[in-house]
């Protein structure tokens, strides 16, 4: 009688202890425009050449529906501005079009992305290469 308690409880231990690790805290999502829709990131823009940092720009992107947005930056010089901009995904590339000159224009290789973060990076993949990385966190 004792024994059949203690497995009786040993098993509640057991499904209770599946139940807790069972939990969604996935921080993988789609890329896609409708994971982004109505989201905010703030982050940096980083600027190498032969494999060193050479500049640095903050960033604020605003995606507000699935395929368009608006983005701010502020300069080493502390120089603020503001553009719309289209996009489009395919796979691991977003493709920005920006209404004005912005360093966020073109092509994107995605680097990593979960519902926090992503990385995003523009080069041609050679070693020493110019490259653009950008670094940011989700908001909202």
């Amino acid at each position: 009688m004792k024994k059949e308690m203690v497995l009786k409880m040993f098993l509640l231990c057991l499904c209770i202890a599946g139940f807790v690790s069972c939990s969604d805290d996935s921080n993988d999502i789609a890329f896609n425009g409708e994971s982004l829709e109505q989201t905010q990131w703030s982050g940096t823009m980083y600027f190498y050449s032969n494999g060193e940092v050479t500049g640095e720009n903050s960033y604020g992107i605003s995606f507000l529906t699935d395929d368009s947005g608006i983005t701010s930056t502020t300069d080493e010089n502390g120089y603020h501005t503001k553009s719309y901009f289209t996009y489009s995904i395919t796979d691991n590339l977003i493709t920005f079009t920006v209404d004005k000159s912005d360093w966020l224009d073109g092509y994107w290789f995605l680097k990593s992305f979960n519902k926090d973060a992503m990385e995003l990076e523009q080069s041609t993949g050679e070693e020493n290469a110019y490259k653009q990385v950008l670094v940011l966190k989700r908001t909202y």
